[in-house]
């Protein structure tokens, strides 16, 4: 796990980390901590920090994952993080943008190419297609259109620019679809298509 974030009280709708007794506290360490007290044999490592593009390249050089789960959101670390596991040919699941989604069943599951009314996943494919990188990447997304009053405009730290409020329920769905595609991939249950 790697996130350089602490609690903070407007997580708390969606995040199960997040509580009035843990606002300021790692996320990290409480995960850990939790995931420990279900399964203390359970191996995890964890990263209190936020990934620069420099730390990517070097973790995906020295480090194999079966899988990597990406639910960063802001557009350049995680284009940073998609061209890093392409580069080091690692499997990627990648979550494009749940804030502003309203509608469970309007999430969809397929290669980058494919998805539509995304705006999350149209910047990210903008991106990547600079760098010749078109399809090939696994992409949960909503084809659920935002308002345009729900966007909200940041003063740009740590790579983001704006964001939509979120629903409680929607980043736990992308969540839950990308753990279980993950699963039935490992599991060989179903056919990889990126």
């Amino acid at each position: 796990m790697i996130d350089g974030d602490v609690v903070d009280p407007t997580n708390k709708n969606r995040q199960l980390q997040a509580l009035n007794s843990t606002v300021g506290q790692s996320k990290v360490t409480l995960l850990k901590n939790r995931y420990f007290d279900i399964n203390p044999e359970i191996e995890i490592s964890g990263y209190e920090q936020f990934m620069m593009p420099e730390d990517m390249d070097e973790l995906l050089h020295t480090n194999r994952f079966d899988y990597i789960l990406d639910c960063i959101d802001s557009v350049q670390p995680k284009v940073t993080l998609l061209k890093n596991a392409r580069k080091h040919k690692q499997k990627i699941i990648s979550a494009m943008g749940a804030g502003g989604k309203l509608d469970p069943s309007k999430i969809r599951i397929s290669d980058i190419s494919l998805t539509k009314e995304c705006k999350f996943a149209q910047s990210v494919k903008k991106a990547l297609k600079k760098d010749g990188i078109r399809k090939g990447i696994l992409a949960v997304y909503s084809e659920e259109i935002q308002p345009k009053s729900a966007l909200r405009l940041t003063e740009g730290a740590l790579f983001k620019k704006s964001f939509y409020g979120t629903i409680s329920y929607m980043p736990a769905l992308f969540g839950l679809i990308m753990a279980s595609e993950t699963i039935r991939r490992m599991c060989g249950l179903k056919k990889p298509m990126c």
